[in-house]
């Protein structure tokens, strides 16, 4: 007897117990969301409709840099791109992609379950308009700088870069006139650009596409309509400061000075690279064969120098970007010897070897006067193709 006695209180301990973790099971269970949901409310990682809005004007972090345009066609031609991250939907809930800000009004206790519990916080976010996050994508350059080299290409699109509607890439690309390159193909060309938002308009800078003969044909596969902007300098002054800016770089091997590589045989030698580059009309011929006149806009580089914001404001109008640029961006550095950039509490000059005339070398009157003398029936082609006439002659 005693011994089923003592069998039964055994088995009513067992049964106590399990109740008893069942009902702890059961308490962990609601007690942890709801403790979950407490700690997001109250914390700074917590979604709320005003930092979404905030992405708009958010540049995006390096980890995002993969991104591309959902926009370009995905064929054989355009293989498919690689997506924003997986773990998007939980990036957008901690704040890891919203770059701070202040809050004002948080989500609802049940839309933060939603968010977490369910796992569904990427796509209810998205699923709204009003507070889908910013989509900087990467565009194909709507507008390309195709030279002039040594006409202050480097100077323009530094001025270009300061407009908020612009972007571009840090780097020149040679897409258009490396075979290497271009038969990487669109996708690698676009995934050249920078990220940009819905009103930027991207613009690449390659001042080598300007001579090189097969870049026009495909600048116009790419896209018909492109706009191109050249920049041209006095055709003598910018063979010098070519011969010098390749005398600069290879020191040891330039044995040559600048009178025996322009001349030959008393005569300015054409087939010397940077008196071939200067005779502008010659490639200027092929791009109109390839463009209309429209779609060019020629830029004084001697001027760009002399008066930067009158030169800036002809390309902006080009553009059709909003109207942004004021005399107050620019100033002349007096230590440097030419004009410098200033915005907000900014300012940036060009390098060093910009500028410095002091660089040259000692060229002779009389062969200075020789080259105008080479360039005048070309440059009076040129004239003609651009109907814009420069004050070339008398520099």
């Amino acid at each position: 007897m005693l011994i089923k006695e003592t069998m039964t209180c055994r088995k009513l301990k067992r049964v106590g117990l399990r109740g008893i973790n069942n009902l702890v099971l059961l308490f962990m269970t609601i007690l942890i969301p709801f403790a979950l949901l407490i700690a997001l409310s109250v914390t700074k990682t917590s979604v709320d409709f005003d930092e979404i809005r905030q992405v708009r004007r958010q540049p995006l972090k390096a980890d995002e840099t993969n991104y591309v345009s959902p926009n370009i066609r995905q064929d054989k031609y355009f293989p498919a791109f690689p997506s924003e991250k997986s773990n998007g939907s939980m990036q957008l809930l901690t704040g890891t992609r919203l770059n701070g800000g202040r809050s004002s009004g948080r989500l609802k206790l049940k839309q933060i379950y939603n968010l977490v519990v369910k796992g569904n916080a990427y796509q209810q976010v998205k699923g709204n308009r009003e507070y889908e996050p910013a989509q900087r994508e990467r565009k194909l350059p709507k507008v390309i700088i195709i030279g002039v080299r040594k006409c202050g290409t480097r100077a323009l699109i530094n001025m270009l870069s300061m407009h908020p509607d612009i972007v571009q890439p840090l780097n020149e690309i040679h897409y258009f006139d490396f075979d290497s390159n271009y038969a990487k193909g669109i996708p690698w060309y676009l995934n050249q650009m920078p990220l940009s938002s819905k009103h930027q308009i991207t613009i690449e800078k390659t001042p080598a596409y300007f001579t090189s003969k097969k870049t026009p044909e495909r600048v116009r596969h790419m896209n018909a309509s492109i706009k191109i902007v050249l920049i041209v300098r006095q055709p003598t002054i910018r063979v010098i400061s070519d011969y010098m800016q390749g005398a600069l770089k290879h020191k040891e091997k330039q044995k040559k000075d600048f009178s025996e590589l322009v001349m030959d045989n008393g005569e300015v030698d054409k087939f010397y690279r940077p008196v071939q580059t200067s005779i502008y009309c010659v490639h200027l011929d092929r791009w109109l064969h390839y463009f209309n006149r429209s779609q060019f806009h020629i830029v004084d580089g001697d001027a760009l120098i002399n008066n930067p914001y009158k030169e800036v404001k002809l390309v902006e109008r080009f553009l059709g970007v909003s109207d942004y640029y004021s005399p107050d961006n620019f100033y002349f550095n007096e230590t440097k010897g030419y004009f410098c950039l200033r915005w907000e509490n900014s300012s940036r000059c060009l390098g060093e070897n910009k500028g410095r005339r002091s660089i040259y070398p000692n060229v002779s009157e009389p062969l200075i006067a020789r080259l105008n003398e080479f360039f005048g029936p070309y440059n009076e082609i040129f004239y003609n193709q651009t109907r814009r006439r420069f004050k070339w002659e008398t520099s």
